[in-house]
């Protein structure tokens, strides 16, 4: 009977071992090692606009949107440090004056099913918006209706929000209006929009040149499955570039999300999803050469797994690599697409979890949020050209320099530090979130730490596989 249940116990253990091994999609040589080589030098204050998100509160809370005591509780809770409002779709649709979604026309707007209703009841509930900034003072990046709102009304809009005690200081004219369903008839061509927006550029900078204009691009090409031709409508609002400060871009690295199963070229892809942005992202700058780029939505997801948390994680740091290119970025969505929560009823009561994607943003947060951004080189093995097995950044923050390292191969790695050259041989504190196989999902209490202490010698650190690492002097 004990040789049985050892034998089962033994196959069990095999098959776990099996299935991790076949969860990898890369052939890494058997020992790698990475070396992180930081520039003490060059330190430059981070753009926490980098850690923005979009917030969607309409749903779910009797339509009050941020003037429901829920929404006030998380974000008083929360801090966050930018808000896009509105945000998504509904902001061409949203009327400022009224707090709530207006249609006034159905120029392919098949996402509206209900014209006779209107979604006028749904509040945004801007007011409790504008209670929680005056309190929290964060800052906002706002998607402005271009669907219906005239010049004069939208110099309104400005005026009253100035009033409020906001900055306007970043505006993205409309959301993703090269699609056919959310295009109202003022705006149903791409030289249609290109007067409109032109236009209210032109007049909101009159009234105060420091305001920055974003128009929406398309990274796709061609003609798409609107059969709406993207290429048109980018070529239309890019051939005269004085009239708009940035591009803002919605691009998604979503591979298999939602599948049961999460295929070997998914996994792939999501561990170097680095390599769209690099590639789509860069096409768009092609449209307008020298404008910076307000990624206002954007995810890496193939579902709740480890895979698409490692793969966020790399993602924010290429982003910080490249200052240049990103001023802006928005997450989509905290409570939505890739939530950062799970939200459950059990015994009549709402219990609130955090998943991977918000512990990582957690992660993320704590280190970069009001730091000194250092550049630093990794040397380490390749997953494919352009995106490291092992990838960093480092910042200056309480005095210490600490480095966000990720591990997103399936090995245990040496890892070693520099500073300008010299490797590092004093004490170093090791904190680290780390994953069992590619398709593991973490879901933890709201309140818990998703860090754990990593016990070391002086300054020997190893990396777990699937891991999310800090790494500090151990200065306290």
């Amino acid at each position: 009977m004990r040789f049985q249940k050892l034998k089962i116990a033994i196959l069990l253990l095999l098959s776990v071992v099996t299935l991790q091994a076949q969860d990898y999609p890369f052939v890494l040589p058997a020992n790698i090692t990475a070396t992180y080589d930081i520039d003490t030098k060059s330190a430059q204050t981070f753009n926490n606009n980098l850690l923005g998100l979009n917030i969607d509160w309409h749903a779910g809370y009797e339509s009050k949107g941020y003037n429901h005591p829920d929404a006030k509780s998380f974000m008083r809770n929360y801090k966050p440090v930018s808000v896009r409002f509105p945000q998504g779709v509904w902001s061409n649709f949203y009327d400022w004056k009224l707090d709530a979604r207006r249609r006034y026309d159905d120029y392919d707007n098949k996402e509206f099913v209900n014209p006779v209703e209107n979604f006028q009841h749904i509040r945004y509930g801007f007011p409790g918006f504008t209670e929680l900034h005056s309190e929290l003072g964060f800052d906002v990046m706002w998607t402005w209706n271009m669907n219906y709102d005239s010049n004069q009304k939208s110099v309104e809009r400005l005026r009253d929000h100035v009033s409020k005690g906001f900055k306007v200081q970043d505006i993205e004219l409309g959301n993703e209006l090269f699609w056919g369903t959310q295009k109202s008839h003022r705006v149903s061509t791409p030289e249609k929009f290109y007067a409109v927006a032109k236009s209210l550029s032109d007049t909101l900078k009159k009234i105060d040149p420091t305001i920055k204009i974003s128009i929406p691009v398309s990274w796709r090409r061609g003609k798409n499955i609107d059969k709406f031709d993207h290429t048109h409508y980018n070529q239309v609002m890019t051939a005269d570039s004085s009239y708009f400060d940035a591009i803002s871009v919605h691009r998604y690295v979503h591979l298999d999300r939602g599948k049961d199963t999460v295929s070997q070229d998914a996994y792939k892809g999501i561990l170097t999803a680095r390599l769209d942005y690099v590639d789509d992202v860069n096409y768009c700058r092609s449209l307008a050469p020298g404008k910076p780029v307000w990624l206002t939505e954007w995810g890496v997801s193939c579902g709740y797994r480890a895979a698409s948390y490692l793969g966020m994680a790399d993602s924010y740091l290429y982003i910080f690599e490249n200052p240049d290119i990103y001023t802006r970025t928005c997450w989509f969505q905290i409570n939505g697409y890739d939530a950062f929560f799970k939200t459950e009823i059990k015994d009549n009561k709402k219990v609130i979890t955090k998943r991977g994607f918000g512990s990582v943003y957690e992660i993320i947060r704590s280190v970069f949020q009001d730091s000194k951004l250092l550049n630093g080189k990794m040397a380490t093995t390749q997953l494919l050209p352009g995106a490291n097995a092992v990838t960093a950044g480092a910042v200056l923050k309480d005095g210490k320099f600490q480095a966000f390292v990720v591990n997103l191969s399936n090995q245990s790695v040496p890892f070693s530090l520099k500073l300008d050259g010299k490797k590092y041989n004093k004490s170093l504190k090791h904190k680290a979130m780390n994953f069992n196989c590619l398709g593991e999902d973490r879901i933890i209490a709201l309140e818990e730490n998703p860090l754990k202490l990593v016990k070391t010698k002086k300054n020997e650190i190893i990396l777990a596989p699937y891991s999310v690492n800090i790494i500090s002097e151990n200065k306290f």
